[in-house]
């Protein structure tokens, strides 16, 4: 049975059971903990009015089994909660029955502020990508835009076991080249580093390597949040006392993710030696799979060769013009070439 929660304060009520149900679940690759969307709706959606909360949860007998955290927004967009930010979404629990999605996409389809649908960064093997454009029907489109890479001990004996031994040299010598420098890792026995991190930013825009919206005050509460909360860690390298890269990761069950990277450009190769130093330490896991994230990174892909998978956006449209929008990225890239094509 299917209840949908608008009230945000309801969801919170519910936190022990959805957290129950989320550290039980820790099987996909995916960071959607209660407290992950409680917080970052509360943050980042609800100050705009115009934004709705959409939360699907699903009862087997008593229990809940299933949660999909979904808001729509001022445009009337049924989307994931927090999902320009969230490299994963999916449902959290086990795999919907049929008979399950058929009742969801009637759930969404029924209701009239729901225009449009657009479900972002879908894993291939989503059950919402694979069955939705079925239900859903005219009007649905699936595309691929990006993607993301992964390091895995399921696959392999260790995480960089499948590297040549000449590939292995290199990231031996990029790592002796660092050597000067400390590697940290904060688990949450440390204090967060705010201040720190602060200061890198500021040395990021300074650079104009980032705009100076990146990783804002409220981002970095943000985090700090779900690092006491023992979501998030940080691996980094210092000179010193000062700090010259942090990378962000998500944590769940075996599964790293790695969230937002901050470093100097001035020093040659921090962000390798320091992606070097944290694979190292987490060979000590058993069946650990490490996410560089979503996007292609050349240093990333040339130097630990991970494993590449696409992701997927769903959207929908209930208008009766569906017929454009089911064809508009392909008609917006044939004017583009047209334009270009006359220059």
């Amino acid at each position: 049975m299917f209840e949908v929660i608008k009230d945000i304060n309801e969801v919170e009520l519910l936190e022990e059971e959805l957290s129950s149900l989320y550290v039980v679940n820790q099987c996909k690759l995916t960071f959607y903990s209660p407290q992950y969307i409680i917080k970052g709706f509360r943050e980042f959606l609800a100050t705009n009015r115009g934004n709705s909360l959409y939360f699907i949860i699903y009862r087997t007998k008593a229990s809940i089994s299933q949660y999909l955290p979904l808001y729509i927004d001022d445009k009337h967009n049924l989307r994931f909660i927090f999902d320009a930010h969230t490299d994963y979404c999916d449902v959290i629990g086990e795999d919907f029955t049929f008979s399950a999605l058929k009742a969801l996409s009637n759930l969404i389809l029924e209701d009239k502020n729901i225009k449009y649908v657009n479900l972002d960064n879908l894993l291939p093997e989503s059950q919402l990508l694979n069955f939705f454009k079925h239900f859903l029907g005219l009007g649905t489109v699936i595309t691929c835009y990006n993607n993301h890479s992964f390091l895995s001990k399921v696959y392999n004996d260790g995480l960089l076991n499948h590297l040549k031994s000449n590939q292995k040299s290199e990231i031996r010598r990029v790592q002796r080249k660092n050597a000067e420098f400390i590697f940290e890792i904060f688990n949450g026995v440390e204090p967060f580093p705010t201040l720190q991190i602060k200061d890198l930013r500021k040395t990021m825009i300074g650079n104009k390597i980032r705009d100076e919206h990146f990783f804002d005050d409220a981002f970095i509460a943000f985090s700090a949040y779900l690092y006491q909360r023992n979501e998030l860690e940080i691996f980094t390298k210092w000179k010193e006392e000062k700090l010259i890269s942090a990378s962000m990761v998500l944590k769940n069950g075996r599964y790293r993710m790695v969230w937002i990277d901050l470093y100097a450009e001035d020093v040659q190769f921090i962000n390798l030696s320091a992606y070097a130093d944290y694979i190292g330490y987490l060979e000590q896991f058993d069946n650990i799979v490490f996410s560089f994230g979503r996007g292609s990174y050349d240093y990333k892909a040339k130097n630990f060769h991970p494993n590449i998978q696409n992701l997927y956006n769903l959207r929908y449209s209930k208008s009766k013009f569906n017929f454009f929008f089911s064809n508009y990225q392909g008609i917006k890239q044939f004017v583009k070439r047209l334009i270009k094509a006359k220059k």
